[in-house]
């Protein structure tokens, strides 16, 4: 073990005043820490304000751009609901002078099928009778004549 000679220690006024400058040193670096941190935290604040603010002008700018193009597209909704508009108002007369040529068309064609109906319908009568007569000869005939 090796003692330490008295010319290693240093006189008591200078290690006072080493601890008095390492204190003060300390305590002026916790004073500055908490100095800086309030600090931030107002810078912080504001920086968080300016992003909040940019976020928000951005947000706006957005919903600027959805108005604009809803705008346009309502616009061109508009032009093309006017151009129907017009295409409907110069095709109304001709459908309409079409559609009583079309009613008398309809109409000649119903008289014709009501007078065609009932003449099928005697046809049909006709040669139900004239095959069940062809059957009851070939039933006579089968039966009468046995093989």
């Amino acid at each position: 073990m090796t003692v330490l000679h008295r010319q290693h220690w240093a006189p008591p006024g200078v290690t006072i005043a080493a601890i008095a400058y390492g204190v003060g040193t300390l305590l002026y670096g916790l004073w500055l820490r908490r100095l800086n941190r309030r600090t931030p935290d107002v810078t912080d604040g504001r920086a968080l304000l300016l992003d909040r603010v940019r976020d928000a002008s951005g947000v706006l700018r957005d919903v600027a751009n959805l108005i604009e193009e809803d705008r346009v597209r309502i616009s061109e909704a508009q032009l093309t609901l006017r151009k129907l508009q017009s295409e409907e108002q110069k095709l109304k007369p001709i459908v309409e002078s079409r559609r009583e040529a079309i009613d008398a068309i309809l109409a000649a064609h119903a008289a014709r099928a009501a007078g065609a109906v009932w003449r099928e319908r005697l046809v049909g009568f006709g040669i139900g009778v004239m095959s069940s007569l062809l059957a009851g000869i070939l039933l006579y005939l089968l039966l009468t004549h046995p093989k």
